[in-house]
């Protein structure tokens, strides 16, 4: 493994234990706001944060499920899809996650998850429009599944908000559009946080360089803070849908 590659899955992993903090420590009721850049763009966070006396156990166990190297033993959903991921695209960096090097890598990994995700799924979409039009890869979900699209109003006018949610209303399964409003602080992070039909957990993130958004990286990961990220999100999610 090149001494690069080794220094990107270093700095992603690190940025993934940072994030791992933030959001476990986004619990409570004294709220704080923070706005957190890593090399130059590679990683950029704003949003809130209070403290939790269990903060610090749940981020140990986020970094040893990030960490750990799982063999050939697959015990859930979660793990079955990131092996199958890894598979496709196999890679020097050992572990049961999988890194992504730029923005195509990152929307094909995308595209691939949708097709293999099930249960809960909410997509964020705080740096684009949620309106995809016919390219949505999130249309190849199953029916089985509930989807939900998370943006900010930062994004979504009101015509937007009509053509994703009438986009939504065709795809095969249950999904909506839930918009976040301005004056509310959130975690800015995209990416697709799942919970799958075994009670498993599966989160992809997608890391914003500002400065190139040809090489965003990314990371795939199941386990404590995939579940922390996708119970984050879905607290916005129930508390702003609409009726």
């Amino acid at each position: 493994m090149s001494n690069i590659s080794v220094t990107v899955a270093v700095v992603l992993v690190i940025a993934l234990v940072v994030v791992a903090l933030l959001v476990v420590l986004a619990r409570g009721g004294r709220l704080k706001t923070f706005r957190l850049k890593l090399l130059k763009g590679l990683f950029d966070l704003d949003g809130t944060i209070d403290t939790d006396v269990n903060a610090g156990q749940r981020v140990q166990q986020s970094v040893k499920s990030v960490n750990e190297v799982n063999g050939d033993h697959v015990e859930d959903l979660a793990h079955k899809i990131i092996h199958w991921l890894r598979e496709q695209k196999p890679q020097r960096v050992r572990g049961c996650y999988v890194l992504t090097e730029t923005t195509q890598d990152n929307a094909q990994t995308a595209a691939k998850l949708y097709t293999r995700v099930d249960g809960e799924v909410i997509a964020t979409c705080f740096f684009e429009s949620p309106y995809y039009g016919r390219g949505d890869f999130a249309s190849n979900i199953t029916e089985k599944a509930w989807f939900v699209r998370l943006a900010s109003a930062d994004v979504c006018d009101d015509e937007t908000v009509r053509l994703a949610r009438g986009a939504l209303a065709n795809f095969y399964c249950k999904a909506s559009l839930v918009v976040v409003p301005k004056d509310v602080a959130i975690s800015k992070i995209g990416g697709i946080f799942c919970h799958l039909s075994d009670r498993s957990y599966l989160a992809f993130i997608a890391m914003n360089n500002a400065q190139d958004t040809s090489s965003n990286k990314g990371l795939v990961f199941s386990g404590t803070l995939a579940e922390e990220l996708f119970a984050y999100f879905k607290g916005f999610v129930e508390a702003f849908a609409t009726p």
